[in-house]
């Protein structure tokens, strides 16, 4: 009985283990006016390293600043391939925000590479501008 339970425990363990993933971001960046923030969150490979070479599940989130009675007029997930992917929020003003998605390649840390001052690779670029007629914020492609 005891082998039985030592052996469920460790095939729990390991179907666990295959599930876990890599999750960064979170802290939303305000805009310029306060008014606005937008967050993004990412979502690494299951059992794949971070810096991985390996599709990542974006999750942006772009809404009022209030802490209750929110409103999300961006709330989407993207897709992108890309290694240790790191981004940065661009406010230009409070009416548009754009989003640079980059890495470093396959298998670098991007710690290590600002540090040797390693040029980056670009991602994506996400742009998002307030649209008066509709009240909300639009991707704009």
């Amino acid at each position: 009985m005891k082998a039985i339970r030592l052996l469920a425990l460790s095939i729990g363990c390991a179907a666990l283990v295959g599930c876990m993933h890599t999750v960064i971001g979170g802290n939303p960046v305000r805009s310029p006016d306060k008014r606005y923030r937008l967050g993004v969150e990412i979502h690494g490979a299951s059992a794949k390293a971070y810096t991985a070479l390996t599709k990542k599940r974006v999750y942006l989130w772009l809404g009022t600043n209030a802490d209750s009675n929110q409103v999300a007029y961006i709330d989407k997930k993207y897709v992108f391939t890309a290694a240790d992917l790191e981004w940065q929020v661009d406010w230009h003003g409070s009416d548009e925000v754009a989003v640079h998605f980059f890495d470093y390649g396959d298998g670098v840390y991007s710690g290590d590479a600002r540090k040797a001052a390693t040029p980056s690779n670009h991602v994506a670029t996400l742009t998002f501008q307030w649209d008066t007629q509709a009240s909300k914020f639009v991707e704009r492609k």
